[in-house]
C-alpha cells in the first residue's frame, strides 16, 4: 500500500477560499487482487487562516519596530530644525528677507513631525486607560470639533446613536471617530453626506457605530489596513492601521463593510464590558 497527502484550495460562489488537506490510501486486497483507494479529507481552513493572521501579526510587529527606531532617530533632528526656523521666523530682518522661504520650511517641518508622530503613535500604542462614560457624550464632542470644516466645505452630518455607557479609553475611542469621519469628510471633494450610526447589539453585548459617506468609495478595500499605504496627497498611511489596532486593543474591531461609491461604510465594534457576574464597573 502506498499513501499520498495532498493539499486542495476551493472556491465557493462567494469567492470564500476553504483548505482540504486530502490523504489518499491506495491498497491491494491479497484475495483477489483488487485494489481499492481510500481518501479522508480535513477541513483545514481555520489552521491556514491562523497562520496567515500570525505572519500578519509579525509583519506588523517587525514594521512597528522598524517604524519607532526609525521615528525616534529623526525626532530630534527635526525638533531642532524646527526650533531653529523659529527663532529666524521671529527675527524681523531675516523674516522679511526669507519670508516665503521661512514659511515654507516650517510648513513642511510641522508636516514631518506629524508624520513621525503619527507612526511613533501606531508602533507604541500606550497602554489603555479605560473609564465609564456615555458614547452619546463622546459623539457630541466629535462631531463639535469637526463642525466648523463641515460646514466650511457644506457637508452634512446626521448623527443617529443610541445611548450607552461604555467602559472603554475615552481619547483613543475618541481618536478612532476622528479618523473614520475625517476619512469620509476628505474623501467628499464638494458637498455631500455623512453619517455616524450607533447601535446596541444585545445577542454579542457589542455596540456597533457605523460611518457612512457619499463619497466616490474605496479603489483598493484591501490595502486600507497596511501600514504606509494612503490615497491621499500628503497622507501618512497610519490612520485606519492606527484605528484597527486601537479596535482590537479594547476586544473588538473595525472592518470595511462596503467600498462603493456613494455608500463607503465602515464599522467600528466595542465591547460593553462586563465582569464575571455580568455586572457593568460603573453600576457598582
Amino acid at each position: 500500500s502506498s499513501v499520498i497527502e495532498t493539499e486542495y484550495t476551493l472556491f465557493s460562489a462567494e469567492g470564500e477560499a476553504r483548505y482540504l488537506r486530502c490523504t489518499f490510501c491506495h491498497n491491494r486486497k491479497p484475495g483477489n487482487g483488487s485494489e481499492e483507494i481510500l481518501m479522508v479529507g480535513h477541513d483545514i481552513s481555520m489552521l491556514r487562516r491562523f497562520e496567515l493572521a500570525r505572519r500578519e501579526e509579525n509583519m506588523f510587529a517587525y514594521i512597528g519596530r522598524m517604524s519607532a527606531l526609525i521615528t525616534h532617530e529623526l525626532r530630534t533632528p527635526l525638533t531642532s530644525l524646527q526650533m531653529n526656523v523659529d527663532m529666524l521666523r521671529r527675527n524681523r530682518m531675516t523674516a522679511k528677507a526669507h519670508s516665503q522661504s521661512l514659511d515654507i520650511l516650517h510648513r513642511e517641518l510641522t508636516r514631518l513631525r506629524s508624520i513621525v508622530d503619527d507612526i511613533l503613535d501606531f508602533s507604541r500604542l500606550k497602554d489603555l486607560h479605560c473609564s465609564c462614560f456615555p458614547i452619546e457624550d463622546l459623539v457630541t464632542e466629535v462631531c463639535e470639533m469637526l463642525e466648523g470644516s463641515l460646514q466650511l466645505r457644506s457637508v452634512t452630518l446626521g448623527v443617529d446613536v443610541a445611548p450607552c455607557t461604555l467602559y472603554a479609553d475615552h481619547d483613543k475611542i475618541r481618536d478612532v471617530l476622528l479618523i473614520l469621519l475625517g476619512n469620509a469628510f476628505e474623501a467628499l471633494k464638494g458637498e455631500g453626506w455623512i453619517s455616524l450610526h450607533g447601535t446596541i447589539r444585545s445577542n454579542a453585548d457589542q455596540y456597533v457605530l457605523t460611518v457612512m459617506d457619499s463619497g466616490p468609495g474605496i479603489r483598493e478595500p484591501e490595502k486600507i489596513f497596511l501600514p504606509f499605504y494612503s490615497t491621499k496627497e500628503h497622507g501618512t498611511g497610519m490612520g485606519l492601521p492606527r484605528g484597527l489596532k486601537i479596535a482590537e486593543s479594547h476586544g473588538g474591531s473595525l472592518v470595511l463593510v462596503s467600498p462603493q461609491a456613494g455608500e463607503t461604510t465602515f464599522a467600528f465594534t466595542i465591547p460593553i464590558w462586563r465582569s464575571r457576574h455580568g455586572a457593568h464597573p460603573g453600576n457598582r
